[in-house]
This record gives structure tokens, C-alpha cells and sequence, in this order.
């Protein structure tokens, strides 16, 4: 919930809204397992001990009734039952493991995973394609892939050069909208005057021999309207240029192209701030707010995209930090050693960058698809490691090995259990004919395995290495003293009593039958 928290700070309208939707979720499921999973499991519970059946439990079992026969047998026996396959599989594991020359190949193998992770990483690009929201196999797609065999570089991205609440018959509004183009014009990403440009287009008609003297000396908004009732210009223009009722233009538009852009984000995002240096530089746009409050300003379809990689690595890291943060304190709160919490918090730094690493050897790029599996990652890998740490702390053993070893066979099969759903959950996006589920699928894909190895394997290294060692009653009945209350027990008993704390005293005679219990 916390990292997912610590995402919904993104700026990115889409990576915020998910990351809110998922913590509610898991939040409100949290509570359901607390409360009414509880209260479920409890008259279960009830109806077993009424010994009452389970599709049916208005019916009661006789005790003649050969399942309750079975389970009082069952019972009875309970503590002699042999372990099961799995942890019996699960206890030869950690025998291959915990061997000495095993737990160096295993920490030299995930060093080399991790330095391979930061290679990995100077390798990163930000990029994305619309088209991966879309089905393989759509008609879109085989346009987009054929317009793009024949302009490999995707030059002619059209970006228009807007204008509105300003009067264009003013004679200074003019020189600021002239002014505009020309500045844009001016820049590296542009080859060429616009096409098509009203108010040079129509300056030009009205310089020429083809204008009646009437239609030269008269108001403006005459001009405009004797301009666009020529057919070549309405067709040309008239798309470019809003009127209102009394024939006043209200806002208006010109194109140029940007070139040699193709699909580089870098370039992308130059263009991007290039233009809007432009921009702010204009005199009419002064003292006006930039986020929608330009007279003049530029606009492209492509500037979703290149806004969202100028800001991806810096709210990449910063979702990451908050995610690191916010595990760094739940585990110093769960964990009751400090040092436990950095392992950890490093495991699941490791992990992180390993599969930051992972993204471009499987030829995807930092996108939003990426962006959202890597918030989530934070979350999911700690579940791997921080239950297993928890387990090591309250278990017992004469020694590390033994320990995380009596640690593993116990609560392996369920976290083995939780990695084998999750992955068979996310398998069928696999065969999805959309990139985007198969792109969700390689990330999940590679948190899984990256989560659940360093939980089974370089985890239980780690710890039997530099975990505590809990002595075999240090985590007794009567808490962090139980040990002590069991020495001193057994010294009353030498002595011929048992003294418990409180307000009962209890003493035996020599004559066993006889028990004289006094109350103070």
C-alpha cells in the first residue's frame, strides 16, 4: 500500500490514478482478511467442532460416522504425522544450499546478476507506441507500419501555430502574430515557411492587381470575409480561421513541420522545449500563466509523448525513493532487528535494478506500461523477502543453518505457493495479440522470478551468513523471560513447589495426593 502511496505522487495523470485505485484495493482487501475472513474462518471452526457437515450444516455427524472417527484419529496422531513432500523437498533444497561452496557460487551468481542489472541500466530509452495499445492484427497497425516504411524518419510532424484573443486588425497584433511564425520558423527542427498562412496569404491578395480598390479600403473584417469567399482559399484557409457572428476573427492557425525528429524521444523532447522557450519570449504572452493562458503558443499531438518522457526519469526515481521509503519504515516497524531491515530494503534495491536492467535486454523501453510494473514491483517483490526475514527472526536453532533452514521448511510451500498463482494469473496475457498485455506480462513476468529467487535462494544465504541466532527457548511461553521463568520453575520444583507470579500460590507435600491450594 505504502509504495503504491508513495507512486500516486506522479505528476502523470494515468501513473497516479492507478497507483491510487491499486492501494484502495489492496487496503480494503487488507481489512477484509482482518474482519470478515476472520469471522468466516471462526464458524468454520464451529461447525467442525459441532462436527457438522460442510455442505450441509444443519446436519450433525454421529460419532459412529467414519469421517469423525478418521479425524479423531487424525488427531490424535497429528503430532507424529511425517512432513509432507514438499517440505521434505523444501529441507533437501536448504541442505544444497546452505553448503559452503554453494554459498559462495550463489553470492557470486547474484553479484554478477546485479552488475549485469547496471549495465542493463545505461542502456535505458523512453519510448512508446500508440500502437502497442492496439490489437497485432488491426488494420491500424498495418498503417502505422506501412506510412512508416515509406517516411522512415517521420519527418512532417505537423504542429500548429495558434492565435486567439487578440484583434488581427490591429496593425501591432499583426507584427506579433508575424513575429510568432517567424521565430518558430527560425528553429532547428524547421526547414520551411508554412504552407498555408492566412494573414501573409491574404496581405499578399491584397497587395495585388486581381483586388478591387473597394475591397482594399475596407474594414478588415470585409477583407477577411471577401478573402475566404474566393473557393480556392475557403478551401485552403477556412478550416484555419474562426469568426463569430459579427464577422470578428476569434482565433486563428497556420502549420509548420517538424523534421528529422523520427521516433528519437531525446529529440522529441528538445523540440518540445525549444518551442516553448519561443513561447515565452513572445511579448503578448507576458505575465500570462503557461498552463493555458498563451494568446500565442504552438500545439501537436506528439507533445503528450515528449512531455511525458521529459519527466519520466525524474518521477521514475522519485516514485522509486518514496517506494524504498515507505518499506524502509514498515520494516523497521515490523522487523524487530535494524539490520534485518536493511537486508531487506538492499534485496528489494537489488531486485529493482535488476529489473530495470531486464527492460532493454527484452526490448522494451521505459513507457507507461513500464512505469506502472515498476511502481508495483516495490511491492511485491518485499512480500518475498520481508516474511521470510520475519519468520528467521522468531524462529530457534543452534545455529544459523539450522535455523533458516527449520524457517524455509516450514513457511516455503506458502510463499512458493503465492509466486505459482501470481504467475499463473499474469500467464495468459502471454498470448495476448496486444503488446500491451504482453509488455505487462515480461514485467510481471521478470518480478516474479527476480522477486522469488532472491527469496528462496540469496535470502536464506544472507541470513545464515549474518542473521541472529535464536537459542532453542529464548522464544518461550512466557516471552523474551521465558527461558529464565523455565530455570526458575525448575528450581521450586527441586525445592519442593511451584511459585507463580500473581496472587495463586500452589504447594505439593510429600504425600501427592494431598494438594493444598491457598489464594492470597
Amino acid at each position: 500500500v505504502f509504495p503504491l502511496g508513495g507512486g500516486s505522487a506522479a505528476p502523470i495523470p494515468a501513473v497516479s490514478w492507478f497507483c491510487v485505485y491499486a492501494a484502495l484495493a489492496i487496503m480494503f482487501d487488507f481489512i477484509v482478511q482482518l474482519t470478515y475472513f476472520v469471522a468466516l474462518i471462526m464458524f468454520d471452526q464451529k461447525r467442525i467442532e459441532a462436527n457438522k457437515y460442510d455442505c450441509c450444516v444443519c446436519v450433525t455427524r454421529t460419532k459412529e460416522d467414519p469421517v469423525v472417527q478418521e479425524a479423531e484419529t487424525t488427531g490424535q496422531e497429528e503430532e507424529k504425522k511425517e512432513p509432507d513432500g514438499l517440505s521434505k523437498m523444501l529441507g533437501t533444497y536448504m541442505d544444497f544450499i546452505l553448503q559452503p561452496k554453494v554459498k559462495v557460487l550463489v553470492l557470486l551468481t547474484f553479484l554478477g546478476m546485479f552488475i549485469l542489472g547496471i549495465v542493463g541500466m545505461t542502456y535505458l530509452e523512453e519510448d512508446f507506441d500508440p500502437t502497442s495499445l492496439l490489437p497485432s492484427d488491426s488494420y491500424v497497425v498495418d498503417f502505422v507500419n506501412a506510412n512508416d516504411s515509406y517516411n522512415s524518419n517521420n519527418d512532417g510532424i505537423a504542429v500548429g501555430i495558434y492565435f486567439r484573443e487578440l484583434d488581427p486588425s490591429l496593425p501591432s497584433n499583426q507584427d506579433a502574430m508575424n513575429k510568432m511564425v517567424q521565430d518558430v520558423v527560425a528553429l532547428d527542427q524547421v526547414d520551411a515557411e508554412p504552407v498555408f498562412y492566412w494573414l501573409r496569404d491574404m496581405t499578399a491578395w491584397l497587395d495585388g492587381d486581381d483586388v478591387s480598390d473597394e475591397t482594399k479600403n475596407a474594414g478588415f473584417n470585409e477583407q477577411v470575409a471577401a478573402f475566404l469567399d474566393i473557393p480556392e482559399n475557403t478551401l485552403a484557409y477556412g478550416q484555419d480561421i474562426v469568426r463569430n457572428d459579427n464577422g470578428d476573427v476569434t482565433a486563428s492557425r497556420t502549420f509548420v513541420f517538424f523534421n528529422g525528429i523520427g521516433v528519437d524521444s531525446q529529440k522529441g523532447v528538445e523540440a518540445l522545449f525549444d518551442q516553448r522557450d519561443v513561447t515565452k519570449d513572445q511579448p503578448l504572452n507576458d505575465g500570462r500563466d503557461v498552463n493555458g493562458d498563451w494568446v500565442l503558443f504552438t500545439y501537436a499531438g506528439n507533445y503528450y509523448l515528449w512531455e511525458f518522457f521529459s519527466v519520466i526519469r525524474v518521477n521514475l526515481a522519485s516514485t522509486i525513493v518514496l517506494g524504498f521509503g515507505a518499506v524502509a519504515l514498515v520494516a523497521l516497524i515490523s522487523l524487530p532487528d535494524p539490520r534485518m531491515s536493511i537486508l531487506v530494503v538492499g534485496t528489494v534495491f537489488i531486485v529493482d535494478v535488476e529489473l530495470l536492467g531486464m527492460i532493454p535486454a527484452a526490448g522494451l523501453a521505459i513507457d507507461p506500461l513500464t512505469f506502472l510494473a515498476l511502481t508495483m514491483a516495490i511491492g511485491l517483490v518485499v512480500d518475498y523477502c520481508v516474511h521470510i526475514v520475519h519468520a528467521y527472526l522468531e524462529g530457534e536453532g543452534h545455529s544459523r543453518d539450522e535455523q533458516i533452514k527449520t524457517v524455509m521448511t516450514e513457511i516455503g510451500a506458502s510463499i512458493l505457493t503465492g509466486a505459482c498463482s501470481t504467475l499463473l494469473g499474469v500467464l495468459l496475457l502471454a498470448f495476448s495479440s496486444s503488446k500491451t498485455f504482453q509488455t505487462f506480462f515480461v514485467m510481471f513476468l521478470g518480478i516474479i522470478l527476480l522477486g522469488a529467487g532472491h527469496g528462496f535462494i540469496f535470502i536464506p544465504v544472507v541470513l545464515s551468513l549474518v542473521g541472529p541466532v535464536n537459542e532453542p527457548g529464548s522464544h518461550g511461553a512466557h516471552g523474551e523471560g521465558g527461558h529464565h521463568d523455565d530455570l526458575k520453575l525448575k528450581e521450586e520444583e527441586e525445592e519442593g513447589g511451584y511459585e507463580f507470579e500473581g496472587s495463586r500460590k500452589i504447594e505439593m507435600n510429600d504425600n501427592p495426593p494431598e494438594v493444598e491450594v491457598k489464594t492470597e
